[in-house]
């Protein structure tokens, strides 16, 4: 907008991308959501490993905004996959056993998004579903699939939420990573 001579630009407007640290390996970012579900490790680490993580879990619920470290932290937490699905097959998504819905998806936030899904596959193969549901691979999803590594279990829900909701870059999603971390 332009006041008087000069353009003013909101930077929650901006895209651009804040990287808060390097991302974490898949089995660090495995044992780091383990952490902030408060379960036991099922990977082991070393002493300085552990003490790095209980670190880092301490200075994400100081942080103004813990999104935008999770979404660096968590990077590569899970294989990711985009797929379009149309609405009738969303809606079967959605009912299917075979995912965890996760996110915008997790209707207990209550800040659900009909129009997508986001969730963790559980003892199914990606193509196995995407053949069922008739997935076709996207850049513009409204379908996106995690492939965890390790087993997934329902304990680990909250913590697979804060790191879902930290990759949408938008303002409801950003409150609902601070009121979720807070919960920690």
């Amino acid at each position: 907008m332009k006041i008087g001579s000069q353009w003013v630009i909101d930077d929650s407007a901006l895209d651009y991308e804040s990287k808060s640290s390097r991302p974490f390996s898949p089995r660090m970012a495995r044992a780091f959501i383990e952490m902030m579900a408060n379960q036991p490790l099922s990977v082991e680490l070393d002493p300085a490993e552990k003490r790095r993580l209980e670190i880092k879990l301490k200075s994400l619920k100081e942080k103004s905004d813990p999104s935008i470290s999770l979404r660096s932290w968590l990077k590569h937490r899970a294989a990711s996959y985009s797929f379009n699905a149309s609405k009738s097959d969303l809606e079967k998504l959605r009912r299917s056993k075979d995912i965890l819905l996760t996110g915008l998806s997790d209707e207990s936030i209550g800040i659900g998004n009909h129009e997508g899904l986001q969730g963790y596959v559980v003892n199914k193969n990606i193509q196995e579903l995407q053949k069922r549901y008739l997935l076709v691979n996207s850049t513009k999803p409204n379908v996106i699939l995690r492939q965890l590594h390790g087993p997934l279990n329902m304990k680990l829900l909250p913590a697979l939420n804060l790191s879902d909701l930290s990759d949408i870059n938008g303002p409801r999603e950003k409150n609902a990573v601070k009121q979720l971390v807070r919960e920690l």
